[in-house]
């Protein structure tokens, strides 16, 4: 089928951090480089801890500055973004590198807590033991060890690993997505946009921004599960990405041939948002610039395949998203972060 026309416009970040043989340096340089990402993406920071001070001021100067607690203790670092108000007017994100379960080893680097709020007070608080807190908190990463529900990485045991990231945001401000790599592999998915609003009215408000950070990107974490927020007049609820669907699957997970109809190619589906929150429950949107696929494309596959691939379109798990022609990470396969 013919490639969809860009709704938006979008600058990329490709970040590559080859193996360091430490679990916990890979951990803190990935999340400095995403901190970073997001600046130039033009949040701010509003408050963080380096585990040692706090400061309602950027502490997170350097990879060393990220730190997670993995001698059994309370003490680490963490950090709460504030979205350019193009996005969101009082949305923050935070982002602790802090696993409930002490193992005293490296292993709880693969887990964190991640949690973000509509409330306009913001988040406050927070010391080099505890996290700040803020009214109306929703926990995207919850720092269980051993549970998807809390892993942003692959589960890959040692340091011998490569890991990366391929950040998209729209020149207006209002999405960025970040894919998150492990040896070739997306470990978790950041989106955290304006979505279409398909209600129309004050439902959803003059913000109509959805929020996630899920567990790889295929149907099982966002089709199955609702792993996505979205800001009904300033009150989250919890979604599904639904699209086409038939029999006891959906479209991409039914459709493992290209299409032999038409344009011909592989097919691409809207993805929808559907509240399975009670009082707010249907269909309420559409993300932009993002499509379900069948698993069957390598990931990392660009489109269109032409001469020079400009790459206008890449393929994350189980969805194809907007790009803008930048090269991803080379050295892994498939060839991408």
């Amino acid at each position: 089928m013919a490639l969809p026309t860009k709704e938006r416009t979008w600058n990329t970040i490709v970040f590559n951090q080859p193996a360091t043989g430490s679990r916990a340096e890979n951990g803190g340089r990935v999340l400095y480089a995403l901190k970073q990402a997001f600046l130039t993406a033009g949040w701010t920071v509003v408050r963080s801890c380096d585990r040692t001070s706090v400061s309602a001021s950027d502490l997170w100067t350097d990879y060393t500055k990220v730190l997670w607690d993995t001698l059994g203790g309370t003490w680490h670092s963490w950090i709460v973004l504030q979205a350019p108000a193009s996005l969101h007017t009082s949305l923050q994100l935070l982002i602790s590198p802090f696993c409930n379960d002490n193992w005293g080893s490296e292993d709880v680097i693969v887990h964190m807590t991640a949690k973000f709020s509509f409330n306009p007070a913001g988040f406050s608080g927070g010391s080099t033991t505890e996290d700040p807190t803020a009214s109306g908190t929703v926990t995207l990463r919850n720092g269980q060890n051993s549970n998807p529900a809390s892993a942003w990485q692959n589960n890959v045991n040692d340091g011998a690993a490569n890991h990366a990231f391929n950040f998209a945001y729209s020149t207006d401000g209002e999405a960025l997505r970040c894919w998150i790599c492990v040896n070739g592999a997306v470990a978790s998915v950041i989106l955290i946009e304006h979505a279409e609003d398909l209600l129309g009215g004050s439902y959803w408000g003059t913000e109509p921004v959805i929020v996630a950070w899920a567990y790889q990107p295929t149907y099982a974490s966002f089709n199955d599960a609702a792993a996505i927020y979205a800001n009904l007049d300033g009150t989250p609820v919890a979604v599904c990405a639904a699209t086409l669907g038939w029999s006891t699957a959906m479209y991409g997970e039914n459709y493992t041939f290209a299409d032999e109809v038409g344009d011909g190619g592989w097919a691409l589906n809207d993805v929808y948002l559907i509240s399975t929150t009670v009082g707010s429950r249907g269909k309420i949107g559409r993300i932009k610039d993002l499509f379900f696929i069948s698993s069957s494309p390598p990931n990392g596959a660009t489109m269109p395949n032409d001469v020079g691939e400009t790459r206008q379109f890449v393929k994350f798990g189980a969805f194809v998203a907007a790009w803008d022609g930048t090269e991803l990470v080379q050295g892994t396969a498939p060839d991408m972060a």
